[in-house]
């Protein structure tokens, strides 16, 4: 290597060590180039063979860098492309296995994980349009691309004929490979629709270059299928559009290519278990609708229950009565493992607001209709007595919360018109005290946005009556939704104000909210208006503003926190105000990292934040609150220093900051706060004692002199912050014990905020709940899951084959020990593979015992339940003011690693049958399912999401007496007849629906689609004062620069030595 380029070398690893940020990056390698230019394709492999060598995979300053280079124009993407692949598993591992010798020689090999992020990061600018900038940088772009499809389309044909004769393959190549494989597809369809390739593709190729293309494609599509069928098949419809697919068709790499005959007939052969409905189904997938964020999308419920009408065979009314009955049962199994108020707050909204609003949907969807009071009438025989009594028995054991569900889901059914008013006594057993409401009463949207437009101080009454859990919380979340998407089109921020107060002050109704309508319908309006927000030019007060600010910012971060949102979930942009609060809201930058304005806002706020003279408006007015929110890291950060340099005194430091607990500036707690924390989890030293005071001050809720709607913001900055400061407390104790007195006091002081992060799943084994596992280990959770569940369905099943004998109930067995977070804990303690198989294997035990066709059904409920992230059914929203973006995958979920055991099926049973034929059963059923409830299909027709207040009133006329009917009728819910539908396949994403948003790649693998079900897609897209100030802190924190490297002005992060 020449002196030029290992100058280079030098400048790539020195800015690794260093963790250079981007923008000194850029400065650096313009100045370098100027001095010492180098063409693109060098400078890529140097700094890819640099990235081997010195950093992990997921490093975000590798895409960080990345971009740097691109931007400044001095790579472009082909160098970048051509770079990786050289460095690439799949050409080493093609060399390896034609000549037994690897192709890398003198290079390092990248990770394929590296390779999946930066392929995605490279399909981001190709989607969204910088990239190519030249026909050279298009044409070279393919080429590469060729190369490497046909390296990995060539290893994947050299595997499968080795699994044919008996070899095995590793099964964390076969995800690595997946990874990559993925990431390939979604580059060609990024490419390929990209007006500029496609110009090249269609006049600028010669016919060689454009055969290479379509045998790479026509090769390569099939294998993709197997992962991704629906993006398989728009590459292939793209393919076919451009005119470069070969008539010859790589059909014979289907399911069976390279694969021996009889294995692939043995497969087909393979019976199916008899398809039964078990109680355990509906009762996962209730669970999981309402666990963490509340994923209770209509369109979701209703092609889901779509699919399980072909087991009820076509009967719509039992499936209602199943529905209603898993309802109870998951609010009784959260009680039972007791579950957070906040998830029973939850559950209980759900059945008693959300079921009647999905009844008279089901009800339309019939041509027979249905008999709402006879549906609601028989699941009241089935549900768990002992947990929902009757209200004489209620007395018996006054310390029941579930005593009044019984009764407030009839009385919101009669609001919803699903029965008369004078069915109470017969269904709930007693003569009431409570009279039950009108029948028909029930709130209507329209009514409600009406009122509110007249008289805005209705919205915080109505936002009240949301805790009441009465039936009526449907309209009212539309009705609230669609005055705070108007107030923030007409830009009335007072209004909004008190809107968004009355809300964050009550957590448990952010779940409310989210029952009803997307996460982007509520805060997408909010986020645009902070990210816009500026003062009028007749301006007179500044603190309004900020308070205005604050209290519309402090409810978008309530709902952030509380439901783990992402900037993706909120249908922002990675640029956007709030997008860049999450990601940098938390850090404090170096003095020479400040702009020449930031320098003086910072000046302002520390000299207002620590001088007797307060925070005048000149400060607000020269600041905008989006600028303060960022810098405040940066002032907490300084002033710590300051006060460890015993610049400033410690009492001035928490009087100072004890000024952003002052209701206009209290979300403003959040960002230094996660900086104290931060920095006292990263440094043992003196520093440590301050933090702790200002723990102290910061932590203890306002004086009792503060309004009520400061201690309430409070609160909600208390709840946000649990976690982080309970985590930094122990550890300072761990360190310190003499600490133990002043931490747990802070311990006590967060104690009633611990259970509001909803949507956080576990991070360590240490911090789960012991009734969640099974003697501390996860695989042995599993198995006790599906055993539980299995046992439970088959108890319940004979029990509600009786049913309600001669007017007497049946005890029904309580729900089986449960909890959703089993799978999701699981799930992040092992690998898909390694949770598939323990499925699988546990399946096979039930199947031995006799039970297997229980335990199918239960383990597709397990495998299919919906989730936040990585779901195997999406959660769409498409009926909410502004459906919810296809979520972002971060790894392959269960319904992945079944696809890939049932590839491997034709060896599997030449080994072990039985297990073979377990995947097989359980493969077909997932697919049908999944596919059916991507695709929507048509078991229950006619369905009108809007319907949600359809009127029931002519059905219940039309319907039989139920009160003379029902003696009569017995074990319609435990019937186990009905066979269900057992093919399809799906997919998870198109290539529209990557998020490559974040091209760091932080937090493992993007697959933006890896296989999967099928989801319709949208576009992807996704301090001391300056010259030392008044408190002399130029001391405090490193800044300045040398000139280390002659006229190339490095400053003082490099030593080229």
């Amino acid at each position: 290597m020449d002196q030029n380029l290992r100058t280079w070398d030098i400048l790539f690893k020195q800015s690794f060590e260093r963790r250079l940020p981007g923008d000194k990056f850029s400065k650096f390698i313009n100045q370098l180039h100027d001095r010492s230019p180098a063409p693109g394709a060098r400078l890529a492999a140097i700094f890819f063979d640099r990235v081997s060598a010195t950093t992990v995979p997921g490093d975000p300053r590798i895409a960080i860098y990345i971009d740097s280079l691109l931007e400044s124009l001095l790579v472009d993407v082909s160098d970048v492309l051509k770079a990786m692949f050289l460095r690439s598993c799949a050409r080493n591992q093609l060399a390896a296995q034609q000549h037994g010798t690897p192709k890398t020689k003198g290079r390092s090999l990248n990770s394929p994980q590296l390779e999946s992020n930066i392929l995605n990061q490279l399909s981001r600018l190709l989607v969204t349009g910088p990239r190519p900038k030249t026909p050279t940088e298009a044409r070279s772009c393919l080429q590469t691309l060729v190369e490497w499809t046909a390296a990995v389309v060539t290893i994947n044909s050299n595997e499968s004929m080795m699994q044919a004769m008996g070899a095995e393959v590793e099964q964390h190549k076969q995800l690595e490979s997946a990874i990559v494989r993925e990431s390939i597809g979604q580059f060609w369809l990024a490419a390929l629709e990209n007006v500029k390739f496609s110009g090249l593709v269609d006049v600028g190729l010669g016919k060689n270059a454009r055969t290479q293309i379509s045998r790479a494609l026509t090769a390569f599509v099939p294998l993709w299928a197997q992962l991704s069928p629906q993006s398989a098949a728009r590459l292939e419809s793209v393919q076919k559009n451009l005119g470069i697919i070969e008539e010859k068709s790589a059909s014979k790499g289907s399911q069976g290519d390279g694969l021996d005959v009889a294995a692939a007939l043995q497969i087909d052969a393979v019976m199916d278990l008899p398809e039964i409905r078990t109680r355990a189904h509906l009762y996962v997938f209730v669970s999981a609708l309402s666990v963490s964020r509340p994923l209770t999308d209509e369109s979701l419920i209703l092609n889901y229950l779509n699919y399980l009408t072909a087991i009820y065979k076509a009967n719509v009314q039992t499936l209602t009565v199943d529905l209603i009955v898993a309802s109870f049962d998951a609010l009784s199994g959260a009680f039972n493992r007791g579950e957070s108020k906040f998830v029973m707050f939850t559950l209980r909204s759900f059945l008693i607001n959300k079921i009647p609003t999905l009844i008279p949907m089901l009800a339309s969807s019939t041509f027979e209709g249905l008999n709402t009071e006879y549906c609601i009438t028989e699941a009241l025989t089935h549900i768990d007595q002992a947990a929902f009594p009757t209200f004489s028995e209620s007395f018996l054991d006054s310390s029941n919360p579930l005593s009044d569900v019984r009764q407030d889901f009839v009385f919101a059914c009669i609001r919803h018109s699903l029965l008369p008013s004078n069915s109470t006594d017969r269904l709930l057993g007693d003569a009431l005290m409570d009279q039950p409401p009108a029948a028909g009463s029930r709130y209507i949207k329209e009514n409600l946005v009406g009122q509110c437009r007249s008289n805005l101080d209705l919205v915080e009454g109505y936002i009240d009556e949301l805790e009441k859990i009465d039936g009526n919380a449907g309209a009212i979340v539309l009705a609230v939704t669609e005055m705070l998407r108007s107030l923030c089109a007409a830009k009335a921020t007072m209004s909004l104000k008190t809107i968004c107060n009355a809300l964050s002050r009550k957590p448990q109704c952010l779940g409310v909210m989210l029952q009803f309508t997307s996460p982007s319908s509520i805060l997408q309006p909010l986020c645009n208006l902070l990210d816009g927000w500026h003062y009028e030019e007749d301006q007179g007060e500044y603190q309004p503003v900020y308070e205005e600010f604050a209290a519309i910012l402090l409810l978008v971060l309530a709902f952030i926190n509380r439901f783990s949102l992402e900037s993706h979930d909120i249908g922002i942009l990675p640029s956007s105000f709030v997008a860049q609060l999450l990601v940098k809201g938390h850090i404090s930058r170096n003095l020479d990292e400040l702009s020449e304005d930031e320098r003086k806002y910072l000046d302002g706020w520390i000299l207002g934040l620590f001088n007797p003279e307060g925070i005048s408006d000149e400060v607000m007015s020269a600041c905008r609150p989006q600028e303060f929110y960022m810098l405040c890291p940066t002032i907490c950060a300084q002033a710590v220093y300051a006060c460890a340099a015993e610049v400033l005194d410690i009492k001035t430091l928490k009087s100072g900051l004890e000024y952003l607990s002052l209701p206009f500036l209290l979300p403003s707690l959040i960002g230094p706060l996660t900086w104290l924390c931060n920095h006292a989890w990263s440094h043992q030293n003196s520093d440590v004692p301050i933090v702790l005071q200002v723990f102290q001050k910061l932590v203890r809720p306002p004086s009792s002199s503060a309004s009520d709607t400061a201690q309430a913001m409070h609160s909600t900055i208390m709840s946000i912050m649990q976690p982080k400061l309970s985590a930094v407390l122990q550890l300072i104790e761990k360190r310190d014990p003499s600490t133990h007195a002043p931490v747990e006091s802070l311990h006590q002081t967060l104690k009633p905020f611990r259970d509001f992060h909803v949507g956080r799943v576990f991070g360590g084994k240490e911090g789960v709940p012991e009734n969640i596992l099974v003697g501390g280990n996860v695989e042995k959770a599993v198995r006790a899951t599906v055993q539980g569940l299995t046992a439970w369905s088959a108890n319940s099943s004979s029990s509600l084959a009786v049913g309600n004998v001669g007017g007497v109930n049946i005890a029904q067995p309580p729900p089986a020990t449960y909890s959703p977070r089993v799978m999701q804990l699981a799930s992040r303690f092992l690998t898909p593979f390694d949770l598939i198989a323990t499925v699988i294997d546990e399946v096979k035990i039930q199947t031995e015992a006799n039970q297997g066709h229980i335990a199918l059904d239960v383990a597709v409920a397990l495998i299919c339940a919906p989730t936040a992230n990585n779901s195997p059914v999406p959660v769409s929203w498409s009926a909410s003011p502004l459906p919810m973006p296809p979520q972002s995958r971060s790894r392959l979920n269960l319904c992945d690693a079944l696809k890939v055991a049932f590839e491997d099926a034709p060896s599997t049973i030449k080994k072990d049958a039985i297990t073979a034929e377990t995947v097989i059963r359980l493969h077909r059923r997932v697919e049908a399912l999944c596919t059916s409830v991507s695709m929507g299909g048509d078991g229950v027709p006619g369905v009108d999401l809007a319907a949600a207040n359809v009127d029931a009133a002519n059905q219940m006329q039309m319907a039989l007496d139920v009160g003379s009917a029902v003696d009569s009728m017995s074990g319609l819910l435990g019937d186990a007849s009905g066979q269900a539908a057992q093919s399809g396949a799906g997919d998870l994403f198109d290539a529209a629906g990557m998020d490559l948003s974040d091209p760091s790649g932080v937090g493992g693998m993007d697959l933006s689609g890896a296989a999967g079900t099928s989801q319709q897609g949208a576009a992807a897209g996704q301090a001391g004062a300056g010259g030392g100030g008044s408190l002399g802190m130029e001391g405090v924190m490193p800044s300045g620069d040398d000139d280390m490297f002659a006229d190339l002005d490095l400053g003082g992060d490099f030593t080229f030595e």
